[in-house]
């Protein structure tokens, strides 16, 4: 059963990403449904991250953000279970930061930045800490806060020395281009490609060009 969970799963990421909506929402919740019979909690916060991911794509903001604290409250309840390290729980605090950026709920988009920034940092996930810079920039740029966002995109510069690991990603992202011409979707497109810019914009940085702001 814990096989068919996974499958369920990796279809839903297929699925969001080749734009078949509802097809992605049915393997998501045929996944948790799954894992909860086998009491998989990873596994199930894995599968509601991918239900706040799927959401945001379709603008469902609530259910978003719904699904992201599912996920969320699983991976607190695995850390105090288990001991597990933070990452997977911050990844999923940005994914709530990004919603509540777009809905415009600034306060509680920069808590989650932070509370994401302070784990990475625990689990020395230069990557994630990163992204939480790019967004808390992304998030003042949004404010009109001009001098600060200036100041989130620098400090994303000083971790020039793990450049490695971006490019890795970057790269991740350029082959997702290529899907990008063959989604129909403009929800998903438009995601993708934010995302997309955001790397381009480090990239920028890292090979100390001016600063690139985008919206």
């Amino acid at each position: 059963m814990w096989s068919q969970a996974k499958c369920l799963s990796g279809l839903g990421d297929i699925y969001r990403l080749l734009g078949q909506y509802d097809d992605a929402d049915e393997a998501y919740t045929a996944s948790v449904k799954f894992y909860n019979v086998i009491n998989d909690l990873k596994g199930k916060a894995q599968s509601l991250s991918g239900l706040g991911r799927l959401y945001v794509y379709q603008d469902k903001y609530e259910d978003a953000i719904k699904n992201y604290n599912a996920a969320l409250n699983l991976y607190v309840q695995l850390g105090e279970l288990h001991g597990l390290d933070q990452r997977n729980e911050a990844y999923v605090l940005v994914g709530l930061a990004d919603v509540y950026r777009i809905i415009a709920e600034y306060s509680d988009a920069e808590s989650c930045y932070h509370s994401a920034m302070a784990s990475f940092i625990k689990v020395e996930d230069k990557f994630g800490e990163a992204n939480c810079l790019v967004g808390l920039a992304e998030l003042d740029n949004t404010r009109k806060n001009d001098d600060s966002a200036q100041k989130f995109y620098a400090k994303v510069s000083t971790y020039i020395s793990h450049w490695a690991m971006y490019m890795d990603r970057l790269i991740v992202w350029l082959d997702l281009v290529i899907l990008i011409g063959n989604v129909e979707s403009t929800e998903e497109q438009s995601y993708n490609i934010k995302r997309l810019w955001s790397y381009f914009a480090l990239l920028a940085l890292f090979m100390d060009k001016q600063t690139v702001y985008w919206e």
